[in-house]
């Protein structure tokens, strides 16, 4: 059996966005930042604390905090998929990324130290 978890981007009637989250079971609430999985613990603590320092932060910079979320969590769990899109719904936009990948650089593991 899997364990669904769906996160939630709508415009409401009256044009406000609404960012929420629900499971299989029907746990749901709404919040300014959702991430499931390995996000949950990674991701969100970063895009909460981009929220916290530039609350009115643009589409652009919101992207920006994304990708660098996902390329963390990419160098956590490199055996995971290097590929990603990026929705974006607003009161004037909603749209899909192509597909793309996060920038990597390995060569900071050629000298791991602190394991001796």
């Amino acid at each position: 059996k899997q364990w669904y978890q769906r996160r939630v981007a709508i415009t409401a009637g009256g044009g406000e966005p609404y960012l929420g989250y629900v499971d299989k079971i029907g746990v749901a609430f709404e919040e300014k930042t959702v991430a499931t999985g390995f996000g949950s613990y990674i991701a969100l603590p970063m895009m909460r604390k981009a929220m916290d320092e530039n609350p009115d932060m643009g589409v652009e910079e919101a992207k920006a905090v994304l990708k660098r979320c996902l390329r963390v969590l990419f160098y956590r769990d490199c055996r995971s998929l290097n590929r990603f899109q990026i929705g974006v719904v607003s009161a004037g936009e909603t749209s899909i990324s192509e597909p793309m990948s996060a920038d990597t650089d390995w060569s900071i593991g050629a000298n791991p130290s602190g394991y001796e």
